[in-house]
């Protein structure tokens, strides 16, 4: 890992996965109450969000969260669910990042140092 990590990804395609991430909240509002509190404050620079359920509602409901606060993320996501039909389809237009086995730190190391 280098330790430099660019600021995150150009506007204008963090705007266009926002557009998304905001579809599949407006979706997920039909069959689930979300209850998003305040933006927290985080310094500048690459995050995490770690999730530790095995199921893909933690995917719906993070994107729900961060796109009510204007912060596009993209989702280590068990690579076979992405040969699903239609939902592997959702996952690449919502850029999530497929990982098999034990290679999910290094992929999102990886991810982060590109500015994502």
């Amino acid at each position: 890992m280098s330790g430099h990590y660019p600021e995150g990804p150009p506007a204008d395609e963090a705007e266009a996965l926002l557009v998304i991430q905001r579809r599949v909240a407006r979706v997920m509002r039909l069959v689930t109450r979300l209850d998003v509190g305040p933006r927290p404050e985080v310094p500048p620079g690459p995050a995490i969000h770690a999730a530790n359920h095995r199921s893909m509602a933690d995917l719906l409901l993070s994107t729900g969260t961060f796109s009510h606060w204007g912060w596009p993320i993209r989702c280590l996501v068990a690579g076979a669910y992405f040969d699903t039909p239609g939902l592997g389809g959702l996952l690449r237009r919502l850029r999530c990042i497929p990982v098999h086995g034990t290679d999910a730190i290094d992929r999102a190391v990886e991810v982060l140092e590109q500015g994502w």
